[in-house]
């Protein structure tokens, strides 16, 4: 689950909250890194994870994925 605030991330692995962390995106054949922090956990399913404020390179690539951007 992905939107232009942050990503729900599903996966076995139990970060800390408010662990700094970078995602990947694969959009197409391109990939797209995009760094946050870990705002909420949901145990044993997963974590959530805010993104920092996003590059204008970044906001291009997940487009396709997303839509525009508010």
């Amino acid at each position: 689950d992905i939107s232009w605030g942050g990503c729900f991330i599903q996966t076995k692995a139990e970060p800390r909250l408010g662990e700094r962390t970078e995602v990947t995106v694969a959009v197409g054949e391109q990939k797209v890194s995009v760094k946050g922090t870990v705002v909420h956990l949901d145990k044993p399913m997963g974590f959530s994870v805010q993104f920092d404020e996003m590059s204008a390179e970044q906001v291009e690539g997940l487009k396709p994925l997303l839509g525009p951007k508010d």
